[in-house]
């Protein structure tokens, strides 16, 4: 189905083919890249061989929360073309926000600081796309830096 993807416009040529599992509804001629992401953009070919491989594209519709506060992380997220807002959660249930995430970031980095969980929320502010990278990957790749 998006066999046109295996370019060598990808960053990585070797990266071929890894969305078949992308659960957003079928794309035509705006479909997301990793690239399209300014950090995987930025990957080494050497370096990102197995994080490209690992990746799964998915849609991210407004106002869903990838992760709770307190609650587990098993991912961590690339934008593309959607806006994730990081919210402060207090205790007596308010929050605020203290960081919005778009193509040029990652959500998730409590994962990539060691940590399962988090005190923030990650709440979708605008739909549209990202990948999303298991945490053992990630933590298995930084392990080997």
């Amino acid at each position: 189905m998006y066999d046109d993807l295996k370019s060598s416009s990808s960053p990585c040529p070797e990266f071929v083919g890894r969305f078949a599992s992308f659960s957003g509804p079928a794309l035509h001629d705006d479909r997301p890249d990793p690239k399209d992401n300014r950090l995987l953009a930025s990957l080494t070919e050497a370096g990102c061989r197995e994080i490209l491989s690992a990746l799964e594209g998915v849609s991210l519709p407004r106002g869903l929360a990838l992760y709770e506060s307190g609650g587990p992380q098993r991912y961590v997220y690339f934008p593309t073309s959607s806006i994730v807002s990081i919210l402060c959660v207090l205790e007596n249930g308010a929050s605020t926000e203290v960081a919005v995430t778009g193509n040029e970031g990652m959500v998730g980095i409590s994962l990539f600081m060691g940590s399962e969980t988090t005190s923030n929320r990650a709440v979708v502010l605008s739909a549209g796309y990202a990948y999303r990278l298991s945490g053992a990957v990630l933590k298995k790749q930084f392990e080997h830096c």
